[in-house]
């Protein structure tokens, strides 16, 4: 009954890693309405073992908020001898929302200043806003700029980060109702006949017209140098602007006869 004994060991490793499997395909989306980003839901992938997992753990969730952009989805399996497997997917989110302009202005319609062709016009600004941030904000005229006389369109272009655009745009009309100038104007002209003739021939210094745009015409019903018959004739100067608008000067030449018959 005399016993001896001797041992050895086995040592075994597990060097198998989890196997995951269901892992989504990447995930594109655009964003929920009103907000830089979206909800993402997806069917969650499944971690199996040679012997057991510990965990299978992932940075996101479904159903969690995904910013505009992509962001990769990690799923990390331990199984509990820390042997580690990962996987992973994208989830692409695209903003598609344009950027909102809200008070733009209604036409406007002014009359020209004084003196000018065209107008100093004011209006209170647009504002955009956007789910996710505006990048700019332009307009092709500012407020307190000088319109030409007739239509100019004013558009705001708002740009988000995103390079989603949106415009809108209101008319500024400029009317020139502002007259001609017609200046020196010649004073009552008396003359008596020439001889031999039953009239004169008058002449005088011609009138000028300007005005604030441009002078169209500047006409007259006689011209210096006529012949005028005795009595009084009116002779009538016409300025006609480019937009219409219409001054009228005259005076009176007076012609006598004082020739004896023969």
């Amino acid at each position: 009954n005399n016993v001896s004994t001797t041992q050895f060991d086995v040592v075994v490793t597990d060097n198998e890693l989890p196997v995951i499997a269901n892992t989504p395909a990447d995930i594109s989306v655009n964003n929920d309405l009103g907000i830089c980003g979206a909800v993402v839901t997806w069917t969650l992938p499944t971690a199996s073992d040679n012997c057991d997992v510990d965990t299978l753990v992932s940075n996101h969730n479904s159903g969690d908020e995904f910013p505009v952009g992509t962001t990769t989805v990690v799923y990390t399996a331990t199984d509990i001898y820390n042997n580690v497997s990962t996987t992973q997917f994208d989830v692409v989110v695209t903003d598609d929302e344009l950027p909102v302009i809200a008070g733009t202005p209604a036409d406007i319609s002014v009359n020209n200043d004084l003196g000018i062709c065209g107008a100093v016009v004011t209006w209170t600004l647009p504002t955009a806003s956007d789910n996710c941030d505006v990048d700019t904000f332009v307009s092709t005229h500012n407020s307190g700029d000088e319109f030409p006389v007739g239509t100019t369109t004013v558009v705001y272009t708002a740009t988000d980060i995103y390079n989603n655009v949106s415009t809108t745009q209101f008319d500024i009309v400029v009317t020139d109702n502002e007259l001609p100038v017609i200046a020196n104007t010649p004073v009552d002209i008396n003359v008596n006949n020439d001889l031999g003739i039953c009239g004169a021939v008058v002449t005088w210094t011609l009138p000028t017209a300007s005005d604030n745009c441009s002078v169209d015409t500047l006409v007259s019903t006689h011209n210096s140098g006529d012949v005028f018959p005795v009595g009084t004739t009116t002779v009538v100067y016409t300025a006609t602007d480019i937009y219409n608008n219409v001054s009228t000067t005259q005076f009176d030449i007076v012609v006598t006869d004082n020739e004896l018959p023969v």
